[in-house]
């Protein structure tokens, strides 16, 4: 009897959480909390699918269709996002490009350069590049023709590096040194445009605060977005690619087809490109997005030492 009201009050107390994360996930949609919310929606959908199925097993089946209602309530955005290009991998692609955010690790940036001495990437924009990597990389960096980067305290937070010229690039523009994309134009018209989104909550910033429902931080990443899918925009065969710190679920990335980029998807939608290193849990907020006369691929490489993964990316004309 005392282990049944046990289960009882344990499902119930479950039902009640559920319940209540649902509610903010609605609520909070437009706040601060919403990006939080979105991170951690992914993770949480096998813990609730095996919760339903336990409270199933207890007989507690109000809690089990609360769990698996949660569930679904939590997919239904990252299912709306499955659609994406792709094309033939046995194509010889016109472009291959290499992204990472190396999170200021020197082995991580070793193990990029290594594996891009068997790739032999085209372009390679790294965010969050470790210090002292002129003096380091210098025998890797005299490999490439063009490198375009921003610096923020004595390090780049974004690196650009092309194996071809570059006839234009954003250091000979009116970008500022705070602006959190960069850009190069190719000498066959392509323009990349790398991308290091904010990211759209802190807690240490809502525990200054008070004000979990504050959405500074949130209209901050949604306008680095917006600005960098401006810049792709200006070129009519462009790659916007890079770490925006958002589900490909959430609504400034469900919104780039408006302006007529694509979304080009890296793996299924549950191959994370971020995972937290102490629990294991991930989410993919690395992305690219292409014009519309380009076609693309994009995997997930294995991890290099970073908590992010690298995406490798190739480009073919559409034309052809």
């Amino acid at each position: 009897m005392k282990t049944r009201s046990a289960v009882r009050m344990v499902s119930s107390g479950i039902f009640i959480c559920l319940l209540l994360i649902c509610l903010a996930h609605l609520v909070f949609r437009g706040s601060g909390w919403a990006g939080f919310l979105s991170f951690v929606a992914l993770p949480a959908i096998p813990g609730l699918l095996a919760i339903a199925a336990l409270l199933f097993l207890l007989k507690q089946r109000l809690a089990g269709l609360a769990a698996l209602g949660a569930a679904i309530l939590l997919a239904v955005p990252p299912l709306g996002v499955l659609k994406g290009q792709s094309t033939s991998a046995y194509q010889v692609p016109d472009v291959t490009i290499l992204w990472l955010n190396a999170r200021h690790s020197h082995v991580a940036l070793d193990n990029i350069f290594d594996l891009d001495s068997n790739l032999q990437a085209d372009i390679i924009a790294i965010a969050e590049t470790p210090v002292n990597w002129r003096k380091r990389y210098s025998e890797e960096l005299a490999k490439f023709d063009c490198i375009e980067w921003r610096h923020a305290r004595g390090a780049p937070r974004l690196l650009v590096l092309s194996r071809t010229p570059c006839e234009l690039a954003s250091s000979s523009g009116d970008l500022s040194e705070y602006t959190p994309h960069r850009y190069v134009d190719l000498a066959d018209s392509l323009r990349l445009v790398a991308l290091h989104a904010p990211r759209p909550f802190d807690f240490s910033y809502i525990s200054k605060t008070g004000r979990p429902w504050d959405s500074t931080r949130l209209q901050t990443r949604n306008d680095a977005i917006g600005e960098a899918a401006m810049r792709a925009r200006q070129r009519a065969d462009a790659v916007l690619i890079g770490d925006f710190n958002a589900v490909s679920w959430s609504p400034p990335l469900t919104e780039l087809h408006t302006i007529g980029l694509q979304t080009v998807r890296c793996g299924p939608i549950w191959h994370s490109t971020w995972v937290d290193k102490h629990s294991g849990l991930g989410v993919p907020i690395d992305h690219v997005f292409v014009s519309a006369s380009l076609k693309a691929i994009c995997s997930v490489a294995p991890g290099v030492g970073s908590d992010h993964r690298p995406l490798v990316v190739r480009l073919y004309r559409a034309d052809k």
